[in-house]
């Protein structure tokens, strides 16, 4: 049988439900006659729901960008829940090809994605709430429970929507009805928030958030005024809930050359009251991914000023796509707001100043300010002039570039993404056959071999990984001799996600491998296309 989702993704819904189904299960059982209300009432129920929420936002984020998007490349742990939800609402947004998941089987999959983004919208509180409830005992009333459960248990169901969501999601607690209307919860608390006693006043007002979470705009310095009045509750953070007022902004330290003007500083580690520096921005010697990128950006731009063309090798490139935009290690700052076209235009020349298979370079242009598009065509044919292949390649690649910094579709005269698009759907499909696909292979194999393959199966229904099941072969961790490359074909083939690249890459620089060094290449490309490049729309056949 296939396997619809990822092992990790199917964990995390299966924790999530149960998760659910016991905050409700909680919230029906009756208080004994000797019950004294109190503060803590409702803040076991609400930390499941909370829970149930967080797993399955990081369940959708596994199953569409695998585990590197759940997980902090500089310490190994897990993004908090806030990050994760800011990360998938983007990520709906973004238009990437790879947002089929969520809505295969869904006819219209724009609104399907429109409707899983308005679902999760207030979790942002649900989360500022059930970390309160977690650490400090903070409950919620019964009602206000009860609306927000029926939140999370409204997401699933959107999900299981899709027939590849649902064998996964039947355990999801039925919707109940809603004990009150959500405006009449709201009055009563709103009712409350009147009072003169500031610890109720605050609590009031974060159930009021709680039970309607579109009540005001999405503002960061309102979710910090309400993560305060949960611990404890100030007049200031009150007026700032009422109002909605707008975030602060906050910079970063970076050394300057003797020519430029700064200021003295003073570094004190200690100091709690100091203002935060990034230090790696101050090396001079390169011996990381930032290093090495850097180089490379100011050799391309040096040597284009002189008219000749020095791009980074294609293997630096599919090094950088390996780790992607936010594992090299460049400042927040630097990022936050896109990178400049200066900056990515030497990949992406790269990526297409090779014959045949292009390398990966939509994950280049997704990482561009949103207002450099027009440079970044400038630059590239600067850099086209100094090359055939590269002018040529633009022919088909710049609009793809522009749509996919405008975060709009791709053109539908596009044969390049409608290729790349239905390539990469098949590999999602190819990784769900994976298992049976090998079982095939095996039964087709002489003996000796079957010990092989069943390490191979466990390998990656244990790790749920492709990259990692490659990258035993290719260290001979698992030796299959003569077929080799027959089951590196397979497992090419299934390859769909970033942390598949790299092992991807070390295919393509073994010169033992070079027979499937093309579909290394391929999948690489397509991949690439899948996680950043813009959606491929369907061409309207005339009736």
């Amino acid at each position: 049988m296939p396997r619809l989702l990822k092992s990790e993704t199917a964990r995390r819904l299966r924790a999530g439900q149960r998760s659910l189904s016991t905050a409700f299960s909680l919230l029906s059982t009756p208080k004994s006659v000797s019950h004294e209300p109190d503060k803590s009432d409702g803040a076991i129920e609400l930390g499941l729901v909370g829970i149930g929420a967080e797993l399955a936002i990081s369940a959708c984020l596994y199953e569409i960008l695998g585990p590197g998007a759940i997980i902090r490349k500089e310490t190994g742990f897990y993004i908090t829940a806030g990050e994760a939800l800011a990360k998938f609402r983007e990520t709906l947004g973004s238009g990437i090809p790879r947002l089929s998941l969520l809505t295969q089987g869904i006819g219209a999959a724009a609104d399907q994605l429109k409707a899983i983004d308005r679902a999760c919208a207030g979790f942002k509180v649900l989360f500022t709430s059930r970390a309160a409830a977690v650490h400090a005992g903070q409950g919620a009333s019964h009602d206000v429970v009860f609306c927000v459960g029926k939140d999370v248990a409204h997401f699933l169901e959107l999900l299981a929507l899709s027939p590849k969501w649902k064998p996964y999601l039947k355990d999801a607690p039925a919707i109940p009805a809603l004990p009150k209307e959500r405006t009449i919860i709201a009055q009563e608390l709103a009712a409350a928030a009147k009072g003169k006693d500031k610890g109720a006043v605050g609590a009031a007002l974060a159930n009021i958030f709680l039970v309607l979470p579109d009540l005001s705009m999405d503002e960061p310095e309102w979710l910090s005024a309400l993560e305060r009045v949960h611990v404890n509750a100030k007049p200031n953070d009150i007026s700032v809930l009422l109002k909605s007022l707008e975030n602060a902004t906050v910079g970063d330290l970076m050394k300057v050359g003797k020519g430029s003007s700064g200021i003295a500083t003073k570094i004190e580690p200690d100091n709690p009251n100091a203002v935060p520096i990034y230090i790696a921005g101050m090396k001079k010697k390169f011996e990381n991914a930032s290093d090495s990128w850097n180089a490379y950006v100011g050799t391309a731009n040096a040597e284009i000023e002189k008219g000749v063309l020095s791009l980074p090798p294609i293997a630096a490139v599919y090094g950088f796509a390996g780790i992607g935009i936010d594992g090299i290690g460049l400042p927040a700052e630097e990022t936050s707001d896109g990178l400049p076209a200066h900056v990515v235009w030497p990949f992406i020349a790269s990526a297409l100043n090779y014959k045949g298979t292009k390398g990966p370079c939509f994950f280049l242009a997704r990482a561009l300010r949103s207002d450099a598009s027009g440079q970044l065509a400038a630059l590239l044919k600067k850099a086209a002039g100094k090359s055939g292949i590269l002018n040529n390649a633009l022919k088909d690649y710049q609009s793809l570039f522009d749509v996919t910094v405008a975060k709009q579709p791709a053109p539908t005269s596009s044969t390049i993404a409608a290729g790349l698009a239905k390539s990469g759907a098949t590999r999602d499909e190819k990784r769900q056959e994976l298992e049976d696909a090998l079982t095939e292979r095996e039964e087709m194999t002489p003996g000796g071999l079957e010990k092989k393959y069943d390490q191979l199966i466990a390998l990656f229904a244990q790790s749920d990984s492709v990259g990692t099941c490659i990258t035993a072969i290719v260290e001979g961790k698992i030796d299959f001799k003569d077929e080799k490359l027959a089951v590196l074909r397979i497992l090419i083939a299934a390859a769909s996600d970033r942390e598949d690249i790299a092992p991807l890459a070390r295919i393509i620089g073994d010169n033992d491998l070079k027979a499937v060094s093309t579909s290394a290449r391929k999948a690489i490309a397509e991949i690439d296309y899948a996680l950043y490049g813009p959606q491929a729309v369907k061409k309207r056949t005339a009736k």
